[in-house]
């Protein structure tokens, strides 16, 4: 009988298999073990990492039999797609992790060997297993039995709900290899043989295979020992764990790992059941290893000092900016952008704060307000020495907030954060964005003050500070939801819960200013309309723009019966300037209306 035919729904089967492929002697074993457990018309993908720091030349002969290895598996299940994949990445950890999330799979086969640290798994093992989002298989091939030499499948079931799957996946592989399959139940003294006959016929009840295979219940309070004397060194033992923080934690698991010389299957499901839409989502959604993490933070320990380079490029950033508002040149605006530093240092904040490091994120904040202090000064001295004889529209339209202002700075907040955690994406892109929505309203503010517009420096200060909060809020929660945790340090994980909540109190109000920043502007618009309309019989008004704060300069584009005068002009801007409470600088568009003839 097909071991895929009739799988209940409880125990899916792998449709993608990754399984990445390092040392070609070990990469048959683990093809094969990969193409057994996948359904049919599944894909398994042997995956060979490129690192960035070495060249394809000494590869040439390792693939060529990886290759061979990929047809042989192919060959044994000709129902499933078995291919050669290569992936660069910076880290073998990181590679693996991207081509699970890329291909969507749904399970990735580890060859593992007899590592001496403290888990018994080692470094990439246990950062795939901390962040994949997909089951796991481990495999460790026996010191003198690989794994077609099999001469039986040993599977240890237990009443956990994942002893099931592995069950299941024993009993997929013992039909590929044409061995009879052994079900083992250890059982406690406080447990009888009937109750555990039972729970075990459970387990089986309805797999492909489960009732022909050979079932044995043992007594012993030593699970592992027990285990080990089922199980020769000749026959493929499968277990089951669970998986947390990239540890397998069982203890049975540990001394297994230690005792048996055989071949060794070890399942770690995903602790959730993923539908449809949490297998697309976590597409987008590449969890950070805890190398990844400890790298990220120590990142931002360096980017979050002030250095001669961050102030240098604030200041050059800083005249570039203020050159181009005075000129009134988007081109020039949007070149100091290229030059401006103020990302490095909001993102080690974010670091900081999101990581529970509480010096990381004092350091950073210093930083940010060097340079703030540094574009201030710049600007104000540049708005004194040139003193232009009134504010340019790109200066007057940033003289306010609005909601489109900060979700600019909630993206460029994501860029940031997440170009900052992915070494695979340039962090330059990223920081231009925040730049443009930091840097010009602060040169407005500096400008603004040294020509004596107070109200417009008003303005363009609450547009920065709300755009540079929004960036550093949202660049905590894009760390947090890549993985970045509390590192290790159990005094400052309070104080970083505080501090995420003041970030986000702040960002809340700012927002909340903005909202009602918003709705004002669309208040005075309607009373605009209105005064107009009222004052003068006849006119229609077709669109309003305001800029500006005082005077406010309004531009009314309206059709009329007749001409307006410029008497007109002048009553409206009265009644305009009386109907929102301040001064205005009116102009009036009329369109020209054209009727056929004889209407």
């Amino acid at each position: 009988m097909n071991p895929m035919e009739r799988t209940p729904a409880d125990v899916p089967v792998p449709a993608t298999v990754v399984v990445p492929l390092a040392n070609p002697d070990t990469a048959p074993g683990l093809l094969r073990l990969a193409a057994a457990v996948t359904r049919e018309r599944g894909r398994v993908l042997g995956l060979s990492i490129l690192l960035e720091d070495k060249g394809r030349d000494a590869e040439h002969e390792r693939m060529e039999r990886l290759e061979k290895a990929c047809a042989a598996a192919s060959n044994m299940r000709p129902d499933v797609e078995v291919d050669l994949v290569v992936a660069r990445a910076a880290t073998v950890t990181r590679g693996v992790l991207d081509t699970v999330a890329e291909e969507g799979a749904d399970a990735v086969v580890l060859g593992i060997g007899r590592v001496t640290d403290e888990t018994g798994l080692g470094e990439i093992t246990t950062s795939i297993l901390d962040a994949a989002p997909c089951d796991v298989l481990l495999y460790r091939t026996g010191q003198t039995t690989p794994l077609r030499k099999s001469k039986r499948v040993v599977a240890a079931v237990s009443p956990h709900d994942r002893d099931r799957r592995t069950a299941h996946l024993a009993l997929l592989v013992a039909g590929a290899l044409g061995v009879e399959t052994r079900a083992v139940t250890v059982v406690d003294y406080e447990h009888t043989i009937a109750q555990a006959s039972v729970r075990l016929g459970q387990q089986l009840d309805g797999l492909p295979g489960g009732d022909d295979c050979d079932r044995r219940l043992v007594h012993g309070n030593q699970p592992a020992q027990a285990l080990l004397r089922q199980a020769a060194d000749t026959e493929l033992l499968v277990l089951g764990s669970a998986r947390t923080k990239g540890q397998v934690h069982e203890e049975t698991i540990r001394t297994v790992l230690d005792g048996f010389d055989g071949p060794l299957l070890i399942n770690a499901p995903h602790a959730r059941d993923r539908g449809v839409f949490d297998g697309r989502f976590r597409r987008i959604r590449p969890r950070l290893t805890e190398p990844e993490q400890d790298e990220l933070v120590w990142q931002a320990e360096r980017l979050a000092k002030t250095s001669p380079d961050y102030l240098v490029l604030s200041l050059v950033s800083a005249l570039i900016a203020s050159l181009g508002l005075l000129l009134n040149s988007t081109a020039v605006i949007i070149g100091a952008m290229l030059v401006a530093p103020l990302m490095t240092p909001l993102v080690a904040l974010g670091v900081g704060v999101t990581a529970g490091r509480v010096g990381i994120a004092r350091q950073s904040l210093a930083t940010v307000l060097n340079g703030t202090g540094m574009i201030l000064v710049a600007s104000f001295v540049l708005g004194l020495l040139i003193q232009p004889d009134a504010p340019t529209s790109e200066m007057t339209s940033r003289s306010a907030p609005t909601l489109l202002d900060a979700g600019i700075a909630l993206a460029s907040g994501i860029a940031g954060g997440y170009a900052t955690a992915r070494r695979d994406i340039p962090a330059a892109l990223a920081g231009v964005a925040i730049a443009a929505a930091l840097v010009p309203p602060l040169c407005v503010v500096g400008l603004a003050a040294g020509i004596g517009q107070a109200q417009l420096a008003l303005g363009a200060l609450l547009l920065f500070t709300t755009n540079i909060v929004c960036i550093a809020a949202v660049s905590c929660l894009v760390f947090a939801w890549l993985g970045l945790r509390i590192q290790r340090h159990r005094r400052v994980e309070s104080r970083s819960g505080w501090a995420v909540g003041m970030i986000a109190a702040v960002a809340g109000l700012l927002v909340a200013i903005v909202v009602l920043n918003a709705d004002q502007t669309g208040f005075d618009r309607r009373r605009i309309i209105s005064s107009i309309e009222e004052t003068i019989p006849g006119i229609s008004v077709q669109q309003v723009e305001t800029s500006g704060i005082s005077p406010v300069e309004v531009t009314a584009t309206v059709t009329a019966d007749s001409d307006p005068t410029p008497a007109d002009a002048t009553v409206i801007e009265g009644a305009v300037a009386e109907a929102i409470g301040s001064p205005v600088d009116l102009r009036l568009i009329v369109l020209p209306v054209v009727t056929p003839d004889g209407e």
